[in-house]
């Protein structure tokens, strides 16, 4: 393509850009007013024709631009694509619009004027809308928000499946370390009851009556754990010790057979 061309090209596609921004502001300004404001004021007119030429045509050069430089993703360049196709054709609704209501049309539009005024509303909020959604898009299927969304997400599993993994192990040990603490307690329980591991009292021995003959080991246990044993042993030693009293009183019988031999009285005469 020749200088002379190309420049001719940029001309033609500058007036054309130009003209249509023109009529996509006057459609703002004679539609869209009273978002702004009162509609006589002529601040709302300016705003509203500024507001409708920013969702249309400037968001169409700016999409437009994005996907053209090609340094992006590929779900961002379909966005950016996406974008800049709706806003290129709300751009040209409105210019239609508008020269359709300003033009011999005009008389047979100008009774539906309340009904292209709503379309008008819908159109340019619903472009509004797709540009702010199509922005946070566009952030977020960036390559590097992606390896990070990614790598989150990766990392959110291992702790879910390692959480999950640690319930399992608790509950297979559960049985086990209630087993454990089950005899801690029952230990530090026995103790404070005064008892040994195998129910045996701790530090207290049975009092038994004082004597000077020992005992025959045999039929007595030496470690009395209940009442039988130490009744026994105790029935024991009195046998024992009525049986020596028995046998130091006892009275020999008198060779004269009466029964009593009393050497002891005085003039030393026996009886």
């Amino acid at each position: 393509m020749g200088n002379i061309t190309k420049w001719l090209l940029i001309i033609f596609g500058a007036l054309v850009i130009v003209l249509n921004a023109a009529e996509t502001a006057l459609f703002g300004a004679t539609y869209l007013p009273a978002a702004f404001g009162n509609p006589a004021n002529g601040i709302s007119s300016l705003l509203a024709a500024g507001y409708v030429l920013l969702m249309l045509d400037v968001g169409f050069l700016v999409w437009f631009k994005v996907w053209l430089s090609g340094e992006q993703a590929t779900a961002q360049r379909d966005v950016a694509i996406s974008l800049a196709v709706m806003a290129l054709i709300g751009s040209i609704m409105a210019t239609v619009t508008q020269l359709a209501t300003n033009t011999t049309l005009a008389s047979f539009l100008l009774p539906y004027r309340d009904i292209i005024g709503t379309i008008a509303f819908f159109v340019v909020v619903g472009v509004t809308v797709a540009h702010i959604v199509g922005l946070a898009v566009y952030k977020y299927k960036e390559p590097e928000q992606q390896i990070a969304t990614k790598t989150a997400k990766i990392q959110g599993d291992v702790i879910d499946d390692a959480l999950k993994e640690l319930e399992t192990r608790a509950n297979a040990d559960k049985d086990i370390l209630v087993d454990i603490l089950a005899r801690e307690f029952r230990v530090d329980m026995l103790n404070a009851l005064g008892f040994s591991q195998e129910l045996k009292r701790v530090g207290k021995q049975p009092v038994l009556a004082a004597s000077n003959t020992a005992v025959p080991d045999e039929g007595v246990n030496d470690d009395v754990t209940t009442f039988d044993d130490l009744q026994a042993l105790v029935d024991a030693l009195v046998s024992e010790r009525l049986a020596e009293e028995r046998a130091h009183t006892a009275v020999p019988a008198s060779p004269n057979g009466n029964g009593a031999n009393f050497t002891n009285r005085p003039g030393g005469r026996t009886l």
